[in-house]
């Protein structure tokens, strides 16, 4: 199901993105290190001039991404990563590709912007792997004051700060909707 189907998307707030973004440029430049140094170690001279293209290469990255950052236009990490995993694939450099493509798929995880889809039928939660929470398996589900509280049957409950600068719900409308959607699951059972 798309996103446009639900009758209500909430985007929770990422407060560690900030941090996430630092330990992913940290990655990076640990990869980049690693590549140059396996390089500089073969004792091939064309290997040994890649030793300086990589560096280079990440250097106008670099500057085309402080200088795009406020933009429309900007990008993330995601194409330092891209050439770490091309440089090191094309190099028959197996492991560092696959070291590469580990730390790029989790930092896409941990940056992502993590979205709630409430629809008639059951709760899309971003957890990983998404989790379908049906409306029978909730006791309870409130948005106060841009704090979203489900209450789950099992007794446990998720409780996620929302990102109100993205959202323009209003409060009891939703509030209205979800206890609608519960006490109908209930009566049901």
């Amino acid at each position: 199901m798309s996103v446009d189907a639900y009758h209500y998307v909430l985007t929770l707030k990422n407060e560690k993105r900030k941090l996430y973004n630092r330990i992913g440029f940290f990655v990076l430049l640990g990869l980049t290190l690693a590549i140059c140094f396996r390089n500089y170690v073969v004792n091939d001279y064309q290997f040994r001039l890649n030793v300086f293209y990589l560096p280079i290469a990440h250097l106008i990255f670099l500057f085309l991404f402080f200088y795009y950052r406020k933009t429309q236009h900007r990008f993330g990490l995601e194409v330092f990563f891209i050439m770490c995993i091309s440089i090191s694939a094309s190099q028959s450099e197996y492991a560092l590709t696959g070291i590469s493509f580990l730390f790029f798929l989790l930092y896409l995880l941990s940056v992502k912007t993590k979205l709630v889809c409430i629809g008639d039928e059951h709760i899309l939660y971003p957890s990983f792997p998404k989790r379908k929470i049906k409306w029978n398996d909730l006791n309870n589900i409130i948005l106060k004051d841009g704090l979203l509280t489900i209450d789950l049957n099992n007794n446990k409950i998720i409780q996620q700060l929302v990102d109100e600068s993205a959202n323009t719900i209003k409060e009891p409308e939703f509030n209205k909707f979800c206890n609608h959607l519960v006490l109908k699951s209930q009566q049901l059972t």
